[in-house]
């Protein structure tokens, strides 16, 4: 953990590629341009977290997974912002089965990182790489959570 720690100091102070900053915006529409082409709203979370894939797993492992840390705290901010929006338009009633389905939604999507971490940690597989593996898949967990939280909130009137 230490030496993750490290890592992580290391890559805030020498830079790279700039940390993804989700642009929810384009996230908002490229969710609405996939569901008019019938298509799934799941690429838009791996098209907005493709620039956390920009970095070489090798060599620039600590940058990545902040990236993807960064990433989730966007998609955590979309979370808010969606919620809040549900709160102003649909009865209290809407929102409390909201809040309630993001809930679980988000555990069920969180509790599978938390098993491909545990089985991770029985490999041989570094730490940095485990830490890098569960940032991503929290990040895409919680980028799903929100797509689907903005899908069934199109249905309010």
């Amino acid at each position: 953990m230490k030496r993750l720690t490290i890592s992580l100091i290391t890559a805030l102070c020498l830079g790279g590629p700039a940390f993804a900053e989700v642009d929810l915006d384009a996230f908002r529409s490229c969710v609405d341009t996939r569901i008019e082409n019938n298509a799934p709203a799941a690429e838009c979370v791996h098209a907005a977290q493709a620039a956390c894939l920009s970095y070489d797993p090798e060599e620039q492992t600590a940058s990545a997974t902040l990236c993807f840390v960064e990433v989730k705290d966007g998609w955590s901010t979309g979370i808010q912002d969606q919620m809040q929006k549900i709160s102003a338009e649909a009865e209290e009633q809407i929102t409390a089965i909201a809040s309630i389905e993001l809930k679980y939604d988000l555990l069920a999507n969180l509790l599978q990182c938390d098993r491909m971490h545990d089985l991770a940690r029985l490999t041989e597989t570094p730490g940095e790489t485990i830490a890098l593996q569960k940032a991503r898949c929290e990040a895409t967990a919680t980028g799903l959570a929100l797509t689907k939280l903005i899908l069934q909130s199109r249905r309010l009137p």
